[in-house]
């Protein structure tokens, strides 16, 4: 008898404990996945979160207002394990699963027909590949927003649930500034949902809203007192000095660029739901709307579009106002967009839901036709936009950057690109051909293929990351060497392809408390010619030379070495060219075209001196060098106009060496290559 109530029991919370063995699976894999990441990408945000997190664990003065409570105290609790950092990642690997469950909760409050199925295609957003490895407030704010969007379209229902509301908007809004625009919205539809559940749950609506807004100020109110003992302001623990525009360079122009900018971007990522969204508005009519003005799921379609428009705007202008964009765009973030994907999956499925009848759907071919034709020529001209510059010149890694560009980066692959276009012209073939009959739920199946192909290729392209291993080996030695007496330290790079900022920011990640270290390339100079200016100078190099290390370790395949630079003798090795392009061109053809007409090549280079120079067929040019071991050179394009094999090889005034050549093909006009 109790055997068969515990089945009964097991079965009436089925989807219930699926969703609970999914987010589970979810954390194991995303542990697994974070472990091979020795330490963090180290721009400033993640240093402000550390910092922020120890505050909190030491119960001092707050670090910053640049990022709110929450975030930082769920973080802090690292601080009790040894290794503090791995600690972080297993907390980020499952507060960041939570919204797994968050999504199946909202597509019930949406009234899908099947939740779990919509937790189920949560799962392989690229969110979760990319963001969890990061100390980033986005791994506790998407599924926060997301329980906000579930608990606003279903409303009220007693005191108990006024409250639950008002403590999600609050630590929602304590995890991400971004989040302020957002709470008229969400507490409107919450009264409007409200207003439809009064009749059958005690409390009115005013008194419900009263509770809900005291509960929100309440909690809000904590971290106004802990701010203020800090030293800061109202407006800075609102986040209220981070907007606004900081550059003086805006124009109207830049304005349509960057609204045009993130238009695309949104497109693009939600590119494969656009046709099931078209085939839901079809179904909608005046008569509709008015009878569904109080159903959950018109609730949902209009809180949806009013989210997608605000955060449109608050990213267009972020980015029009920030003066790093200027003169010239820098990168696209799509981070503010980032929250609202899951939204877009639970809107397909109700999509799915109401895309029923074939028979009665007011759908004509001739409309189908030409939506296909109108989401195709949108979804080209996006790709253009972001991707091949259609209208703007946008740097290369404009729309590449994994953490900036979650849902779009790897939409410069072809492969990924066309299978988004299919899955949104999908619906209206299968429809047409009758391929889904009365089964509408193998709608989904083209989206549910494109996530499947994107997830392995963010997987792919989203690789252990070591760059914060070298900041925390040289850590380990300044903290050796700081006690005998050693204040000032300098770090020279010896022919290791790290943007200089990943050690300067890393540096006081591992460590808060270090002494003053200047971090920079290795000097054209005798390093002899530093020491009276410095105490201690250590060399890191992928170089074993004869001098004993300090210390060695492994990443991946490659041995690094820190060396005491007052002890090092250097024998020094010719450049060596390890990655360039292009390998080849149509002749005639220009490539990486630069303002001044110029065609540009680019390198990566083992080592070279910022005075080096490129011999393009024997003809010297002058390279480029940048601090992340890369370098370019800019030629004339009537050297490219004859078709021939030119060899390109470094030289390094410096050593007076010169590296082997490489090959660069100019082929004939109607050359197919």
């Amino acid at each position: 008898m109790l055997l068969s109530r515990l089945k009964a029991l097991l079965y009436s919370y089925r989807c219930e404990l699926y969703v609970l063995a999914i987010t589970a699976i979810s954390v194991i894999l995303k542990i697994y996945w974070v472990s091979q990441f020795n330490g963090p990408v180290c721009f400033f945000d993640e240093m402000l979160y550390r910092a922020n997190a120890f505050s909190v664990f030491t119960r001092g003065e707050y670090a910053t207002p640049h990022y709110p409570l929450a975030y930082p105290t769920v973080l802090s609790l690292s601080f009790f394990a040894q290794d503090w950092y791995s600690a972080m990642l297993v907390i980020n690997s499952v507060i960041s699963s939570l919204m797994i469950p968050a999504v199946w909760l909202l597509a019930r409050s949406a009234g899908v027909s099947r939740p779990l199925m919509a937790a189920i295609l949560s799962l392989f957003l690229p969110f979760h590949v990319v963001v969890p490895h990061l100390l980033l407030s986005e791994n506790l704010f998407v599924p926060l927003f997301v329980v906000c969007c579930s608990l606003s379209i279903r409303g009220g229902r007693g005191i108990l649930e006024g409250v639950l509301f008002g403590v999600v908007l609050a630590l929602t809004h304590l995890t991400k500034y971004l989040f302020l625009p957002s709470i008229p919205v969400l507490f409107a539809v919450w009264l409007w949902a409200t207003i439809r559940n009064e009749k059958r749950y005690a409390g009115g609506v005013v008194s419900l809203s009263l509770v809900t807004l005291a509960t929100y100020l309440l909690i809000m109110m904590m971290w106004f007192v802990y701010g203020y003992a800090s030293g800061f302001e109202w407006y800075q623990m609102l986040g209220l000095n981070l907007s606004g525009v900081k550059s003086e360079n805006i124009s109207l122009s830049s304005f349509v660029m960057w609204a045009v900018a993130y238009l695309s971007y949104f497109f693009l990522a939600a590119l494969p739901l656009w046709g099931l969204v078209v085939l839901f508005i079809s179904k909608l009519n005046i008569n509709g709307v008015i009878q569904s003005i109080f159903q959950s799921y018109f609730r949902f379609f209009v809180l949806t579009l009013l989210l997608i428009g605000g955060y449109l705007l608050v990213a267009i202008q972020h980015s029009f106002g920030a003066g790093y964009n200027y003169p010239e765009p820098q990168y696209i973030i799509g981070r503010y967009l980032m929250h609202l994907m899951p939204l877009m999956i639970v809107l397909g499925m109700v999509s799915v839901d109401k895309v029923s009848g074939f028979k009665d759907v007011a759908f004509a071919f001739r409309a189908r036709f030409i939506s296909s034709v109108v989401l195709l020529f949108f979804g080209f001209c996006a790709w253009g936009v972001l991707f091949h510059d259609l209208i703007w010149n946008f740097p290369p890694w404009f729309s590449k950057i994994s953490f900036n560009s979650v849902d779009l980066f790897v939409f410069d692959l072809i492969p990924v690109f066309v299978i988004a276009l299919l899955a949104a012209i999908a619906p209206f073939v299968m429809i047409q051909y009758r391929v889904v009959m009365d089964r509408p739920i193998f709608l989904l199946f083209p989206y549910i293929v494109f996530l499947f192909v994107m997830f392995v290729f963010v997987v792919d392209r989203v690789n252990g990351s070591d760059m914060g291993r070298h900041a925390r080996e040289i850590v380990s030695l300044v903290r050796l060497d700081s006690p005998l007496g050693n204040k000032n330290f300098k770090v020279y790079f010896d022919k290791i392809p790290v943007d200089l900022s990943v050690i300067r920011n890393g540096l006081p990640f591992w460590d808060s408390d270090l002494p003053s270290v200047a971090v920079e390339r290795m000097p054209s100079k005798s390093l002899s010619e530093q020491l009276p200016f410095l105490e201690h100078i250590f060399v890191l190099s992928k170089t074993a030379y004869k001098t004993p290390a300090r210390k060695t370790y492994q990443i991946g395949s490659h041995t690094y070495y820190v060396y005491n630079g007052v002890d090092l003798v250097i024998d020094h090795n010719k450049p060596v060219i390890e990655e360039y392009g292009p390998q080849f061109v149509t002749a005639g053809e220009s490539f990486n075209r630069q303002e001044s007409g110029r065609s540009a090549f680019w390198f990566r280079l083992s080592s070279t001196a910022s005075s080096s120079v490129l011999f393009f067929d024997g003809e010297p040019i002058p390279l480029l060098i940048t601090d992340n071991g890369f370098a370019s050179a800019s030629i004339r394009q009537d050297l490219v106009v004859k078709p021939r094999t030119v060899e390109l090889s470094v030289y390094d005034p410096v050593t007076g060496l010169t590296s082997d050549p490489v090959e660069f093909l100019i082929y004939p006009l109607r050359h197919q290559k």
